[in-house]
Order: structure tokens, then C-alpha cells, then sequence
């Protein structure tokens, strides 16, 4: 698989500071030149039951840079990979050293439904357990699996908001999904990550709304390589 795959690199913003707060590993497929089969492939991947080998390549691929580069990283694990492959993916994070583990978000994806909430919570405490953060992926845009009632029961460390909810803010003024996931996660100890940030009256409403990140291409595209100083130099935030 890692000679199909690479991860790409996004940055994720502290809207206080303007600094890079971590970056998301995404799946990318080599030499593609549309940029977009990767998608396909995870859609697959998910279908036939092989996701978990898409995570666990990225994984061990953008560890390796985020050490190198002292960052830390955000890497992608599909709700399947985590019911099925429990054992594997918690193997494979417990063999990382303590400094790649510590440097690490596990982000959990919602584009197939949690069916056994107990493990998927015994994954996070074990992940937890080694130094790792947690995040739920693409919250509130009315067609994903992350209820707000798995959101309370799992707990993460970070909720990211789906993009539709900004986008719905900024374009009617309709600001109510974002409210109700920031006083979500405000009750959860929780921080939220919004998506799909590219404008700059979205920072301004993410910023009013107290949201403390935010990731899309007012902040950078997805990067393949060593890119890191480059990204960090031209990010403006301000």
C-alpha cells in the first residue's frame, strides 16, 4: 500500500495566535494527476473491507515526517478499521516510539456509521493511554454518523466542524450550527476544528463565535513532501 499511497499534508490553524497548531495526513495516491482518485479509493476501501490498510500505511508515513519535521499530525482511521481491526491499529500505535505517539491526533471518521460504540471508546482510552489525542471528524452537517449522542458519549479532544455549517453562516446568516457545536464542545472540554476555511469572513465568524481553529485553503491546500517551514512562513492568520 505504500507504494500506491503518500500522505498530503493540511495545516490546521490557531485563530488567536495565526500559528500552526498541527497538520491533517490525508491519503493521496502517487503520481495521480488529477489529485481526486484518492477518494475513490478510500470509497473501496471501505466497501471491501480493506480501509484498514489505507490507515495504516498513511500512518506510519506521516509519522515519520512529523518527527523529522517536530510536528504534530493529525492521521485519519475509518470507524471500520477501528471495529475490525482493533487489535492491529492498537498494536501498530503501541510499537510508534513516545515521541511520534505524542505527537499525534487520532482523527475518526464519519463516512461510515460507529455500530459498536464500546469499542470504538475503548479504542480512544487506549490511544489516550499512550499519549495521543482524539478527534471526530465532520460533525453536524445533518447527514453524518456523529450524533451529538455519540459525540458526548466518546468525548474527544477536538470536534471538527463540517464545512457546510460556515458555509450556511456566512452565506444566510444562519448561525445556529455553529452556536450549538461550540456550546457542544465547550461542554465536552472540547476544542473545535472548523473545515473548509476560505474566506476571510469565515475567519471572521469562526473568531466571533470563539472557535479556536480552523483548516482549508485560507490557510493552505494539501501539501505532499517535506514542506512543513514552508507552509508555517506563508500562512497569514492575522
Amino acid at each position: 500500500m505504500k507504494r500506491l499511497l503518500e500522505p498530503a499534508f493540511q495545516p490546521i490553524v490557531d485563530l488567536k495566535t495565526g500559528e500552526v497548531a498541527h497538520y491533517e495526513a490525508l491519503a493521496r495516491i502517487r503520481r495521480d494527476p488529477t489529485d481526486t482518485g484518492h477518494a475513490k479509493l478510500i470509497q473501496l476501501a471501505e466497501r471491501h473491507h480493506f480501509i484498514h490498510l489505507v490507515d495504516l500505511a498513511i500512518l506510519e508515513m506521516a509519522a515519520e515526517e512529523a518527527v523529522r519535521e517536530g510536528q504534530r499530525i493529525a492521521s485519519n482511521f475509518s470507524a471500520l478499521t477501528i471495529e475490525v481491526h482493533l487489535h492491529d491499529i492498537v498494536t501498530k500505535l503501541a510499537e510508534l516510539d513516545q515521541v511520534r505517539k505524542k505527537g499525534l491526533v487520532v482523527e475518526i471518521t464519519e463516512t461510515v456509521p460507529v455500530r459498536d460504540r464500546r469499542k470504538v471508546a475503548y479504542f480512544i482510552d487506549a490511544v489516550r493511554e499512550m499519549g495521543c489525542l482524539v478527534a471526530l471528524d465532520d460533525f453536524g452537517n445533518g447527514f453524518g454518523h456523529f450524533t451529538e449522542d455519540l459525540v458526548c458519549y466518546l468525548e474527544p479532544d477536538f470536534l471538527k466542524l463540517d464545512g457546510t455549517i460556515l458555509a450556511r453562516a456566512e452565506r444566510s446568516g444562519d448561525h445556529r450550527g455553529l452556536k450549538h457545536a461550540t456550546a457542544l464542545a465547550q461542554s465536552l472540554g472540547a476544542q473545535v476544528i472548523a473545515e473548509f476555511v476560505d474566506t476571510e469572513k469565515k475567519i471572521d465568524l469562526l473568531r466571533q463565535f470563539g472557535v479556536r481553529y480552523g483548516q482549508g485553503w485560507a490557510f493552505g491546500k494539501p501539501m505532499r513532501g517535506a514542506f512543513f517551514s514552508t507552509i508555517v512562513s506563508e500562512t497569514v492568520c492575522a
